[in-house]
């Protein structure tokens, strides 16, 4: 095999291990992600979306922000807390599935190119 031969081999291999990747990473991401927005919907039943954003300080003031997200938690009925529970469960789960995927050695190395 020549040099040019391996090179291509190479980038070929890679755009396969990336394919690879993509294909095992679809399946459990998108049966996460459907149940997180089935969560999402079930939870904009019981609150007013509009209300939070309106009565919610300014995201850069972080202690304003970070007292009003915890109050508002604390003070809402345990069905939206255990659904806000379960969709950050499943985003720290969709994350480290991405993370997973993406470490296996030869995947990166080709969305580079």
């Amino acid at each position: 095999m020549t040099y040019e031969d391996l090179i291509l081999k190479e980038a070929i291999m890679r755009r396969v291990r990336f394919i690879h990747a993509l294909k095992t990473l679809a399946v459990p991401l998108a049966t996460k992600l459907s149940a997180a927005v089935a969560l999402a919907m079930f939870a904009a039943f019981f609150v007013s979306l509009p209300d939070v954003v309106h009565n919610m300080p300014s995201v850069f003031e972080v202690s304003h922000f970070a007292k009003f997200a915890l109050t508002a938690f604390l003070k809402t009925r345990i069905v939206i807390q255990v659904a806000s529970l379960a969709m950050f469960a499943l985003v720290f789960g969709m994350t480290a599935d991405i993370v997973r995927v993406f470490r296996e050695p030869g995947v990166f190395s080709a969305v580079r190119r």
